[in-house]
């Protein structure tokens, strides 16, 4: 009975959420008659109970817990840690939240015990006093996963962009809900019809910017049009603003941010990462401002962002060792990085393919450019990053050669790894490296493949994924009628052909690439033009509410918000969003699987 009421078989999430609230404003109150009667000084922050502090990365942990505990009985866990890469696991956190929560959570954490090691008494109080601040950034110099460098200010700095973060995310699945928002596009101030949503964003954005600088916003009317939209039209882009108000910058067509990043020449190397995680979280508030203002179709919208990957890839690849330096290596995509589809909330799933005598070499700097990438500062991180697809999974080489590669698909692969490596291609390192490890998982693929009849085991692998999918969540990947539809139909083809799609041509490209004898060119042009319009409504969810799969809110204002989008980039597509499309896609998919 108590684990019923712990987590119940059909949770109310707006209940949980408004307990989860009266019990957070409860520790705020708290926490305010304790400083009333201390006259604690300014400036000095509670790592437990202020906002964004190790009480709401708790809170958030639990509601997630209780939201999905009783169909999902492994993200139930005491320690907050474990719970947080549980809910990961299972996609109920994406890679960038679970990163955030679970950075801020450890730093929080070695804080607190270094305060109240350093005190002797419980506390988690952090000073204000310089002197205070620097003696305890130099105890944390050696504590295991958090280096400081820079003293007082690099840790108040780090400790405010973590809480940020963390409220963000609080905010996100446990803040108020707002009103819908009208459809049209908010052009004027408060006084003349500006959402109640853009209101709660800019108030948002005030008291970030205060805390950020001295110099006061404009009034909301007057603020520039791209900042208001992005406010009103884009959970992402409002959370990148608010969390780093300079940023708002980069949203101006005059000062659009370089097509590409070159390291400056002898720049230490933290200083160039830093550069690098504003430079790319600049040019992706660019290129959305420009697809939200001129219309633009997702594919082009999707190669700027796969661009924006690549440049960040050859930078980080420099830093991680130069090539006169490095052992040969080559760095191979998959996934959505591979397809040149790479969006929002992404992971990079990559592949590190060595020469044979440098294996051990080029794993230290595969994990040094893998660092690189993941590790989550005051500036944030680049991008989360997977490598479970290489042979062998989480257990297997990070540095694979082409021999192994091609030993690993003539020999042991499955289908779902077959599947995943028709969309690899090689995006930095050692080129000729690279297309040799191409051209060994390709021989690989049509030595095991080719001739075999796929269809059942792939139609029972996708069953499968739909089986294991989770009640009340729904995504435009893996149910019924979702991306994998059209991918193992194309896929199938071309491993029973011996043949391989066009190497970064996109969902939709690969199967209108498919030889007529192969699928009849008027179903692939109808699957092809479903496959354009789930990427378009995939990428408008995900720039509207700041989620992606399952994660994504099955009703409310956030929703609409995401049709409002697809409607701007992809005219002609239906209010209701992709309902139309999933279900065809189904249809198609029972007919030619």
């Amino acid at each position: 009975a108590a684990t019923v009421r712990v987590y119940p078989a059909v949770p109310d999430a707006a209940a949980l959420a408004q307990g989860v609230r009266r019990l957070r404003q409860q520790r705020g109150q708290e926490l305010e008659r304790r400083r009333a009667l201390r006259r604690q000084p300014p400036g000095e922050v509670d790592l437990k109970l202020d906002p964004g502090g190790i009480r709401d990365i708790e809170f958030l942990a639990q509601f997630l817990q209780r939201r999905y505990g009783a169909a999902t009985p492994w993200v139930r866990a005491g320690n907050t840690l474990v719970a947080l890469q549980r809910l990961h696991d299972k996609d109920r956190l994406s890679g960038r939240e679970f990163q955030q929560l679970g950075s801020a959570y450890t730093l929080l954490r070695h804080l607190e015990h270094r305060l109240q090691l350093r005190l002797g008494q419980q506390t988690h109080t952090l000073p204000a006093a310089p002197a205070a601040l620097a003696e305890l950034a130099h105890s944390l110099r050696r504590a295991q996963g958090v280096a400081f460098e820079g003293g007082a200010g690099e840790l108040q700095a780090r400790v405010a962009a973590a809480m940020a973060a963390v409220r963000g995310l609080y905010d996100v699945y446990v803040g108020e809900a707002v009103p819908a928002p009208p459809p049209a596009i908010v052009e004027a101030g408060p006084g003349a019809g500006a959402g109640a949503h853009l209101r709660r964003q800019w108030q948002r954005l005030q008291r970030s910017s205060a805390t950020w600088s001295d110099a006061p916003l404009p009034a909301l009317a007057e603020a520039p049009p791209r900042l208001r939209h992005a406010l009103e039209h884009s959970d992402w882009m409002a959370e990148a603003i608010i969390r780093r108000p300079a940023l708002a910058a980069a949203l101006a067509p005059e000062t659009a941010p370089p097509e590409a990043f070159a390291p400056p020449a002898g720049a230490d190397p933290a200083v160039t990462l830093a550069a690098l995680r504003r430079w790319r979280q600049a040019r992706t508030l660019f290129l959305l401002a420009e697809e939200w203002e001129r219309c633009l179709p997702v594919t082009a919208t999707l190669r700027a962002h796969t661009a924006v990957a690549e440049s960040v890839l050859a930078a980080v690849w420099d830093l991680a060792g130069a090539p006169a330096r490095a052992p040969l290596l080559a760095v191979l995509a998959l996934g959505r990085l591979g397809l040149r589809e790479l969006d929002l909330l992404s992971d990079l799933d990559l592949v590190f393919v060595a020469a044979d005598a440098e294996r051990a070499e080029a794993a230290a700097v595969a994990a040094r450019i893998i660092q690189a990438l993941t590790a989550y500062t005051q500036d944030g991180s680049l991008y989360p990053v997977d490598t479970r697809l290489r042979p062998g999974g989480g257990e297997g080489e990070m540095a694979q050669t082409p021999a192994s590669l091609a030993r690993y698909f003539r020999d042991d692969a499955g289908l779902w790894e077959a599947v995943s490596y028709l969309k690899v291609r090689v995006v930095a390192g050692d080129r000729e490296l690279g297309g040799c490890a191409l051209a060994a998982v390709r021989e690989g693929l049509r030595a095991r493949f080719a001739g075999r009849d796929c269809r059942a085991e792939l139609d029972a692998l996708r069953r499968r994924m739909e089986r294991e999918g989770r009640p009340g969540t729904w995504g435009l990947k893996t149910p019924p009628g979702g991306f994998y539809d059209v991918d193992f139909i194309a896929s199938r083809r071309y491993l029973e052909a011996g043949a391989v799609p066009p190497e970064g041509a996109g969902l939709a490209g690969g199967v209108r690439a498919l030889p007529s004898d192969l699928l009849p060119p008027a179903v692939a042009a109808e699957l092809a033009a479903l496959a354009a319009r789930l990427r378009a409504a995939d990428h408008a969810l995900r720039a509207a509410t700041g989620k992606a799969g399952a994660a994504v809110p099955a009703a409310g204002e956030s929703l609409a918000r995401a049709w409002h989008w697809l409607a701007r980039i992809a005219p002609g597509a239906p209010a209701g969003g992709a309902a139309a499309a999933v279900a065809r896609v189904r249809a198609l998919y029972d007919q030619w699987r």
